[in-house]
């Protein structure tokens, strides 16, 4: 996430927020499918409340877990912390930054963006973390980056009822090229009691594939991502693989 944190990931939002994603395995098997057998090293950048992280564990060497909310990253120390988790809990380091300034001298086998959080950024900033991520990639590592795109002429209002007390509202803005989604608390008699949302960029399939073209970064494969708990999703989910070339020239220096 960037510097405009977003009322979803902090606060109240960030438990209520978990509270909902925690059962929700899109995106899991597609990519743990892609890291099976690898022991890679794993960056992963919006990692929230390790919806991902914790998934992963099993078949990571280890994982470098980046987000810029407190609150998340917290969340996912004491998911770490539990019992059953200790054997592996120490394959993780959390690292509380703000991505788009993020500063690492190691470099990794796999670099994961998921739950479509690259589309929180605009173009400029979606460039010049693509250079970076080029940048932390061993030669032929792996991006997996997943992307929604809400289908044009479609509808622009969705609802998903969680619970009684949750509900998601997502809108669509076609013209400004912008995807809200808003996580409405209630009372028990069904009162609006409080809002936290997330504004995200509409990206294109095609131009996702320009931008990862520009940054020296070769798309290898794109699976399509379907809802698992929820129902009437907006348009395509996709989970993108994309890879750094074998031999590297950044700079002028050779990384092999």
């Amino acid at each position: 996430m960037s510097n405009h944190q977003a009322t979803l990931y902090t606060g109240r939002g960030a438990e209520l927020y978990h509270a909902v994603v925690q059962s929700d395995s899109s995106e899991l098997r597609e990519i743990i499918h892609s890291l099976r057998g690898k022991d890679p090293r794993i960056l992963e950048l919006a990692a929230g409340s390790g919806r991902i992280t914790l998934a992963l564990l099993p078949f990571a060497r280890s994982i470098t877990a980046v987000d810029n909310s407190a609150e998340l990253l917290s969340i996912l120390q004491d998911e770490l912390a539990r019992p059953d988790r200790r054997r592996t809990a120490s394959k993780v380091e959390t690292v509380l930054a703000d991505i788009l300034a993020l500063e690492l001298d190691e470099i990794f086998d796999c670099v994961v963006l998921g739950t479509t959080s690259f589309c929180l950024f605009d173009a400029d900033q979606r460039r010049s973390l693509l250079t970076d991520i080029r940048r932390w990639l061993a030669p032929g590592g792996e991006l997996l980056l997943s992307l929604r795109t809400p289908e044009l002429g479609g509808s622009n209002f969705y609802l998903h009822e969680v619970s009684p007390q949750l509900a998601i509202e997502e809108t669509f803005d076609a013209v400004g090229r912008t995807f809200t989604s808003t996580l409405v608390e209630r009372s028990g008699d069904g009162q609006r009691i409080a809002e936290y949302s997330v504004t995200t960029h509409l990206l294109t399939e095609g131009e996702l594939r320009d931008e990862l073209g520009a940054a020296g970064l070769a798309v290898t494969g794109a699976v399509d991502v379907g809802p698992r708990n929820r129902l009437g999703a907006i348009g395509n989910y996709k989970l993108f693989r994309a890879h750094a070339p074998a031999r590297d020239t950044i700079g002028g220096t050779a990384n092999v």
